[in-house]
């Protein structure tokens, strides 16, 4: 209301805004889907704008775009705090909070009064967004308080350049070197040692030792993060199979702390046998000069596993393998400026280990671009998978847990590859794995003894309340569920209902999802009577063409039939309509009726 107000006192635009009040989100979008077929203003727009209430309590974010790329670069071009994201899933009114920032009115307004004013605007009137092209998708990027946005097509080109430069800086470069030491160094007979062919077999064999490790890493971060999620998860340790949902920082210590230390174990393992191979080849003779180059290939090592990623993102057409180019080519060049490459080879061994301030620098960028989807990243991860059992009872305890946690250790060793090298300086390494297994020992605690409960005041656990009438019997009865895997049973404590008990291997059928899990009252609650004097009963009746009312008696296949139904006190109903024995239908109300345009 208050853009409406703000725009409404502005001088008259080129082009006219639509503000749309809609209601039935939660049950498909059914407002917008009204407004969208049958409205006649629908001819008539060009762009639209969704304001999603998730962003009420915080920095407001942009977490989707359309096609057209037009919008979205003049979203990053006047709005004062663009910012593109990920958000979370919970958006229950619980939810919100006091200390709203002012960032969505601001950001709309800017953005409302230049596309109303726009001139480029009119000449998207008879673009349709199904010729763009997938070249064309645009892709776009928060650092700090700017956004960058550009084609998936010179993202392409963009990606490509920078695998081809630093394939090239990593093997190409340090043989040229060695050819030209080779020739002009005379002060170091170990210059001329190898063959320039056999020198560029060692170090492809030492970088893919050194992309092993970092591989080998990730392996390690993912298995303990693992078995710390199936701890988690077991009903024995906390009545809640999801104890963080409250606090989602807690899934730092649970998961993040595990996944650090196995990745450790696994870097440190690695190395040692980099620096086995080093010594086995005789390319430096001096203990502590072995080391340093062991520290220079782990780093490498780095770069070659976010070129991989960036291979695979860029080969699936990922918006968000930007970001695996920012972590592969912004270490690279500050590692090639600060320590330079191939002296290590020529010579006996570089004097020092790798210098601090070339990850500081390295990971400057990186960090900018990344730092605020870090922060937001555990309640999105939480959120996202506190509803993930679409059939209640279908999905193990332990699922979400694991999910969640296979995605912090990938994240964690992959983010921390540039300072794993660092690790193994003066005995850090055994410093680390204590401190990593201290917080999650702590964290453990925590939640094993409730200090942090799982639920809180404003995020709660949702559950669902269904009122079942089977018409064959007519019997009903009222089941709640979760779709939050794990027990119910605290809920129905505090419920304090006489005869409410949970049970597993049921199959209640609600057309468009089953449970399997639920609660329910008494043992045979299929068989209770149906109360018609607090909630009337849903009916369905079959009547054949211009005949009388029959549910059962036999008739043709391609005899017409008219199917009424009375929901009676239902809320909310569906229906499911098979397509492979229903040749053709339609829809009808009291006061109309509404044919399927796509039923055959």
């Amino acid at each position: 209301m208050e853009v409406l107000r703000a725009l409404a006192n502005c001088p008259p635009a080129k082009h006219a805004a639509v503000f749309l009040f809609n209601t039935g989100e939660e049950s498909g979008l059914l407002g917008a889907h009204s407004f969208i077929t049958q409205h006649p203003w629908r001819f008539s727009v060009r762009a639209a704008i969704d304001l999603e209430a998730m962003g009420v309590g915080g920095r407001s974010i942009l977490f989707q775009a359309g096609p057209d790329g037009w919008l979205l670069r003049k979203f990053a071009e006047v709005a004062p705090y663009p910012d593109g994201q990920i958000v979370p899933q919970h958006d229950s009114l619980k939810l919100y909070r006091e200390g709203s920032l002012q960032h969505s009115g601001d950001n709309l307004v800017a953005l409302l009064r230049s596309v109303t004013l726009s001139d480029e605007f009119e000449q998207q009137r008879n673009v349709s967004w199904k010729t763009d092209t997938k070249e064309e998708t645009p892709v776009y990027v928060s650092v700090g308080s700017t956004m960058f946005v550009l084609s998936m097509a010179s993202a392409h080109r963009l990606y490509q350049s920078g695998i081809i430069a630093s394939l090239f800086l990593l093997f190409v470069a340090p043989l040229f070197q060695h050819a030209l030491s080779g020739k002009s160094d005379a002060a170091h007979p170990d210059a001329s040692q190898f063959a320039t062919w056999k020198l560029g077999l060692h170090m492809f064999t030492a970088l893919a030792l050194s992309l092993s490790t970092v591989m080998f890493t990730v392996v390690g971060a993912v298995s303990s993060a693992a078995a710390a999620a199936f701890l988690v998860s077991h009903p024995g340790f906390s009545y809640h199979s999801m104890p963080y949902v409250a606090h989602p920082w807690l899934v730092i210590g649970l998961f993040a702390a595990p996944a650090l230390a196995g990745g450790l174990i696994a870097h440190k393992a690695g190395q040692v046998v980099v620096f086995k191979y080093l010594k086995w080849i005789g390319l430096c003779q001096r203990g502590p000069a072995i080391m340093s180059e062991v520290e220079r290939l782990l780093y490498k090592g780095g770069v070659l596993l976010w070129m991989v990623i960036l291979v695979v993102a860029d080969r699936n057409s990922l918006g968000s393998a930007i970001l695996a180019f920012v972590l592969m080519m912004a270490p690279m060049l500050t590692y090639l400026l600060l320590e330079g490459d191939g002296q290590s080879w020529t010579t006996n061994g570089p004097r020092t280990g790798l210098r601090w301030c070339t990850t500081v620098l390295a990971l400057a960028v990186p960090l900018l671009a990344t730092s605020m989807a870090a922060i937001r990243l555990p309640a999105f991860l939480v959120g996202t998978f506190t509803s993930m059992d679409r059939n209640p009872g279908g999905a193990p305890l332990f699922m979400p847990s694991l999910f969640i946690s296979i995605l912090v250790a990938l994240l964690v060793s992959t983010f921390l590859v540039y300072l794993f090298p660092y690790a193994h300086r003066q005995g850090a390494t055994l410093w680390l794995i204590g401190f990593s297994l201290f917080i999650m020992a702590t964290s453990f605690f925590t939640v094993h003894q409730q200090i942090l409960p799982p639920l809180s005041d404003t995020l709660t656990r949702k559950v669902n309340v269904m009122h079942y009438f089977d018409a064959d019997r007519s019997a009903g009865f009222v089941t709640f569920f979760s779709l939050t895997p794990g027990a119910l049973d605290e809920e129905v404590k505090t419920m304090n209902v006489e005869g409410l008990s949970c049970k597993k291997d049921m199959l209640i059928d609600f057309v468009h999802f089953n449970v399997t899990y639920a609660c329910t009252k008494g043992t045979d609650y299929r068989a209770q009577p149906f109360d018609d004097s607090t909630l009337r009963a849903p009916k369905l009746e079959l009547v054949p063409n211009g005949g009388s009312s029959r549910s059962s008696s036999v008739r043709r296949d391609d005899e017409p039939m008219h199917v009424f139904i009375d929901a009676g006190g239902s809320m909310r109903w569906a229906i499911a309509i098979n397509s492979d024995i229903v040749a053709n239908y339609s829809l009808a109300t009291r006061s109309g009726s509404v044919d399927d345009e796509n039923s055959t």
